[in-house]
């Protein structure tokens, strides 16, 4: 693991450490004035403003979207661009060039993932599926040979790993483009008859709705 890599990782468990507390601290404080209507409303705005400062102390927020599914957004730090879903790390990349083709947080080269994508020899995944596009970081394991489909829930995160003011992961010139299907991906897998012919190369990234 390069000294980048762990650096961003520890401030991932930072950041998420604070938030907890946070959110404990409003807990508790709830419980202890739940008969007094004006400090409890002070109490809860004290609590979500210290969540809101820390996720993005430090940081420029490039854009945001709100959809059913949450609040989507993408913080530049000055030297890595972070996609969030509420207070959820969702991906991470960074901005020097030297670097911007290296998946960060728990997609690293030397990670599970990664580890998987590496033993595997690129012929035997002609095809290749994704639950969850995230920040698309996943895609830098493509090879120029496959064909990579994209099952994503949200409009919101589709169009913010795509525009390259947030990310590039997903805009390598020199791989085809993947194909992505927006809905349910439980649904568009059985209606479209795809779970088969992609069994054993299916990466869920992750759940971003409730």
């Amino acid at each position: 693991m390069t000294t980048t890599q762990f650096v961003l990782i520890a401030l991932g468990v930072l950041i998420a450490v604070l938030t907890v507390v946070s959110i404990l601290f409003c807990g508790v404080a709830v419980f202890f004035n739940r008969g007094k209507p004006i400090a409890l409303a002070a109490i809860v705005l004290v609590a979500f403003t210290i969540i809101f400062i820390d996720e993005t102390r430090g940081s420029r927020i490039i854009t945001q979207e709100r959809s059913f599914f949450g609040v989507i957004r993408v913080l530049d730090d000055g030297t890595f661009h972070y996609l969030y879903h509420g207070t959820t790390l969702h991906g991470a990349q960074a901005m020097s060039p030297e670097l911007q083709q290296t998946p960060l947080t728990y997609y690293f080269p030397t990670g599970p993932i990664g580890t998987v994508f590496s033993s595997i020899e690129p012929r035997r995944l002609r095809r290749v599926a994704l639950v969850g596009l995230g920040a698309g970081s996943l895609l830098t394991y493509a090879k120029p040979e496959q064909q990579w489909t994209i099952y994503e829930i949200d409009p919101n995160v589709v169009s913010m790993a795509f525009d390259p003011k947030c990310f590039t992961y997903a805009n390598n010139p020199r791989l085809s483009p993947p194909m992505v299907r927006l809905g349910d991906a439980r649904l568009e897998l059985s209606m479209r008859g795809h779970v088969g012919s992609f069994w054993g190369r299916l990466a869920i990234q992750k759940c971003v709705a409730g």
